[in-house]
């Protein structure tokens, strides 16, 4: 009977796949038609090859909704804990043995050390020796420089075509060629593969280059590894009300902050407001125990106690991203005297939809969050950016790679490209009390729009929120869809609300070209008509 189910699971995906790949068909043999007289092969072909990865996506996209890929997912997981608990039991036996190991077997261990030392310190020494002279060293081999081609190297790639080189590609005159044309978009791609390989080699230099920050900032407060960063301008600021940004705990926040020209922090201070960031810092083992209430009822009522009093302001706005986003409703809702205007950036409030894939992974059938927490202590960050990849794997694995090369000779384009990798592949952990609690009361329970989310010994009420609110959404956001956003204005008593949504994923709503022309600007205007 399982192996019919198993056998059933595999023919609709291969139904599936079928329908996909027809449909690809289509379009592919549409697009080769429109395409072809009016582009060379190489731009028909990527723009195939794009239609072709389009169609694989979403096709994953039901493989990954499938029933048959959440049981191997299930699966997975229990084998994955059980593993953990393994470990952690031998680590505890070995830290037990060593607790009440003798003087004999410290002294056995220290002789083990000392000889592996002195093995890698003899293979280190072979390294570093000089090579060992040749008998009859071999003359330098010349070879004769074509005409026309000296000095060809690293430079030269970079360079056009001289014109002697493109006349002998490229007739000057006379009617045009297909042969001809096939022979120019082959050289010409040709040399921009050269110069694309000459720049390969450089990535790895300019990525540790990559500048975390972009505007200028001072820290003014710490608490355990918490710190608040001061956003510094040239000009004072025009409005008393402290404007605080609040990210999640799963990244890094310098992602408001990433790029000169594609910086949110950079759009208030410029626009006169106080600008103050949290940064959360990296938890560790011994901040497994931190729940919500720690970060919710602790630092972050600390931290706006602390900026209303350095700003002799009663009250501060507060724009949270993400789950920093869901974070501030509950502070909000908790101490709505402290919050002049609250401004939510994909922050996830109605987790009963299950058009996001990550609604649907942590359903209870599916992960046993309980058992993973207890085995793994912190939710780990290799575990955190690999569920990120696999919602859309085909655009990050393949897609991304592959635009990055083709793009591999614009400087701007890969500086962008390697700043939003860095930020990307900069996970945290995540820790596992709070990891637990948002799993098993929001994503599982949805206790948030029910108004019956315990924080700490409170019990979040959203009705409480009662000032002027401003909810951004992205319409092809993956990771928090507008259906877990858009609820939140109707469950608030505020009278002032105003929804925004923008055409962009989940990044792109805050680092976006599009948000940086028309919502940001936007958003400023609304939070300075409240300030």
């Amino acid at each position: 009977m399982r192996n019919g189910k198993r056998a059933s699971a595999h023919g609709s995906a291969a139904i599936s796949w079928i329908e996909y790949w027809s449909d690809w068909a289509e379009q592919t043999a549409a697009a080769t038609q429109a395409w072809m007289p009016l582009a060379s092969p190489w731009d028909a072909g990527r723009r195939i090859r794009s239609i072709w990865l389009d169609a694989w996506g979403e096709w994953w996209q039901s493989v990954l909704r499938s029933p048959w890929f959440l049981e191997t997912m299930r699966q997975s997981m229990g084998a994955n804990v059980q593993f953990q608990k393994q470990v952690n039991d031998f680590l505890g036996q070995l830290h037990h043995q060593f607790q009440g190991a003798s003087r004999q077997d410290i002294d056995q261990l220290m002789l083990a050390v000392r000889r592996i030392e002195q093995r890698m310190t003899a293979c280190m020494e072979r390294l570093q020796s000089p090579p060992r002279e040749e008998p009859y060293p071999l003359a330098p081999r010349t070879n004769p420089v074509a005409p026309g081609l000296s000095g060809f190297g690293a430079g030269s790639l970079q360079r056009p075509l001289t014109s002697g080189a493109q006349s002998m590609i490229r007739p000057e005159s006379g009617p045009a060629n297909p042969w001809l044309a096939a022979q120019q978009a082959f050289f010409d791609e040709s040399f921009a593969n050269l110069r694309r390989m000459v720049r390969l080699p450089l990535l790895g230099q300019k990525a540790r280059q990559v500048k975390k920050g972009a505007t200028p900032s001072e820290v003014v407060y710490e608490e355990d590894r918490l710190q608040v960063l001061h956003y510094l301008s040239d000009q004072p600021p025009k409005y008393k009300t402290p404007l605080l940004f609040v990210f999640a705990l799963v990244n890094r926040p310098y992602i408001l902050d990433i790029l000169p020209d594609k910086s949110v922090v950079g759009h208030f201070v410029r626009a006169g407001f106080d600008t103050y960031l949290v940064d959360w810092g990296v938890p560790t083992h011994a901040d497994r125990h931190n729940t919500l209430s720690t970060y919710i009822d602790g630092y972050l009522r600390n931290v706006v106690d602390f900026l209303r009093e350095r700003a002799d302001s009663p009250r501060a706005s507060i724009l949270g991203y993400c789950m920093g986003g869901t974070m501030s409703a509950m502070y909000t809702a908790l101490y709505p005297e402290t919050v002049k205007n609250l401004i939510l950036l994909a922050a996830g409030i109605d987790f009963s939809t299950r058009e996001g894939l990550l609604n649907l992974w942590t359903d209870p059938r599916y992960f046993d969050v309980d058992a993973f927490v207890d085995a793994y202590g912190n939710a780990p960050p290799e575990f955190l950016q690999a569920s990120f990849l696999l919602l859309k794997p085909v655009s990050n694995l393949i897609a991304k790679p592959l635009g990055l090369w083709d793009r591999l000779d614009d400087d701007k384009f890969v500086n962008e490209y390697l700043t939003m990798e860095t930020w990307l592949n900069d996970n945290i952990p995540v820790p596992g009390e709070v990891f637990r609690e948002f799993v098993k009361y929001l994503y599982q329970r949805n206790l948030l729009v029910k108004n019956q989310m315990p924080v700490g010994r409170h019990i979040v009420n959203l009705k409480r929120i009662t000032c002027p609110v401003l909810n951004l959404m992205a319409t092809q956001d993956d990771l928090v869809p507008c259906a877990q956003s858009a609820p939140f204005n109707d469950l608030v008593s505020s009278t002032d609300k105003r929804t925004i949504k923008l055409p962009a994923g989940h990044i792109g709503l805050a680092m976006g070209s599009r948000a940086q022309k028309e919502l940001w600007p936007e958003a400023t205007r609304w939070l300075a008509e409240r300030s």
